[in-house]
Order: C-alpha cells, then sequence, then structure tokens
C-alpha cells in the first residue's frame, strides 16, 4: 500500500508544468522530475511514471508508443501520455536505463563538445544535457508537437 501511494504522489507530479523525466540512480530513487519549480525524486523509473500516468487515461505506455510508430512511420515515437495536453520524447530506447523523457515544453538547444550530446535551455537556471544530437532533439520535437496537434 506504500508502494501505491508513493506511485499516486509521483504522478500528480507529472503535469503541464514537467519539464523532463531524467534517470537519477542513488540510494531507493530511480528517476527526477523536473518541473519548472524544482525536481522531485522518486522511486520509480520514468519508463514505470509515465505507464501509469498512461493508465490514467485509459492506455498503456506500449500502447501509446504503438500508435504513434504506426502513424508517425518511425521505431522510437513521442508519446501523449495526456490527450492534447501532455507528452515527451525519448532520448533514447525507452528501456534503456538511460533514456531521458523530454516535455513539450519550448526550449533552445546548443552543442557541446561532443558527438551527439547537446544542452536542452530552458530558463537561465535550467538546463538539460542529452546525449543525442541536436538535430535529432528537432526533429523528436516536431514530431511531439504534431501528435499534440500542434505545429
Amino acid at each position: 500500500m506504500e508502494e501505491r501511494s508513493a506511485m499516486i504522489n509521483a504522478l500528480s507530479l507529472i503535469d503541464q508544468d514537467t519539464v523532463a523525466i531524467i534517470p537519477f540512480f542513488w540510494g531507493p530513487y530511480k528517476s527526477s522530475i523536473i518541473n519548472k519549480d524544482g525536481y522531485y525524486y522518486t522511486q520509480f523509473t520514468a519508463y514505470e511514471l509515465l505507464d501509469e500516468k498512461c493508465v490514467q487515461f485509459d492506455s498503456t505506455l506500449k500502447g501509446r508508443q504503438d500508435a504513434a510508430a504506426r502513424k508517425l512511420k518511425i521505431y522510437k515515437p513521442p508519446v501523449i501520455v495526456e490527450p492534447k495536453k501532455i507528452g515527451f520524447f525519448p532520448t533514447t530506447s525507452s528501456s534503456n536505463p538511460d533514456c531521458v523523457w523530454i516535455s513539450q515544453h519550448p526550449f533552445t538547444l546548443t552543442n557541446e563538445n561532443e558527438k551527439n550530446k547537446c544542452i536542452l535551455h530552458y530558463t537561465e537556471d535550467l538546463e538539460i544535457p542529452v546525449n543525442i544530437s541536436k538535430w535529432t532533439v528537432s526533429k523528436q520535437y516536431e514530431r511531439l508537437k504534431y501528435l499534440l496537434g500542434g505545429s
């Protein structure tokens, strides 16, 4: 019962203010939910959190991934967690423990010195480094906006 309560609390943090869910393996923690107002650490993986969030809207993460993959005809699609409101795209395979899930919030991008790495800039004090190219981030973001019904 305690774990279910922890899951419900964590799910309440995934909303339209969520910027990303990143892996964070330290002690009992497995991920960090980054919202506009701070970081929240949770004992669940990003995949577990997103799967449960999808269930709140009558689907599963796998179901949403399959639908998006068919619609976009791509292998690693963004997913809509809450229809027309909340979506994320993965930076790697969703089964990879290092996968970062980026939401629909606008950002600017800069390249890091290493190949296939870039930094997402949201505000002066919020930056998220990711291990994929600037081009891939841009394409995934475009696909996510398309699935959310935007341009």
